[in-house]
């Protein structure tokens, strides 16, 4: 059997690799199975550690530990707050009058951009 041009597919899929596709043939059958079994082997045993000791800290304290269903929804701290104003800083007020006479000095005028 001779390969004519009419044989040699020319498009591209971009969800498959250029090996093909491995997640349905042309007709539609699936090629790899679906919906398989998977095991359930329990909860894992750093997390039964963590509630045995919830467990423990709750009976040593006497005190049951009940998170608060609407924790992330609580405001942050009141922002309109009085904000006493002291004044120009004296660091401020020094740089301010040694950039005043090095101007003065040098009769050069310090323009910010």
């Amino acid at each position: 059997m001779v390969q004519t041009d009419a044989d040699i597919k020319t498009e591209s899929d971009p969800v498959c690799s250029s090996a093909g596709c491995n997640y349905a043939s042309e007709k539609g059958k699936k090629t790899h199975p679906m919906n398989y079994f998977v095991p359930n082997f329990g909860r894992d045993g750093t997390i039964n550690q963590s509630f045995d000791s919830l467990a423990w800290a709750e009976k040593e304290q006497n005190h049951k530990w009940v998170v608060d269903p609407n924790w992330k929804k609580k405001k942050g701290p009141k922002l309109d707050y009085f904000v006493p104003n002291f004044g120009v800083d004296e660091d401020i007020k020094i740089a301010q009058s040694n950039v005043a006479d090095a101007e003065k000095k040098l009769k050069h005028t310090w323009k910010l951009v």
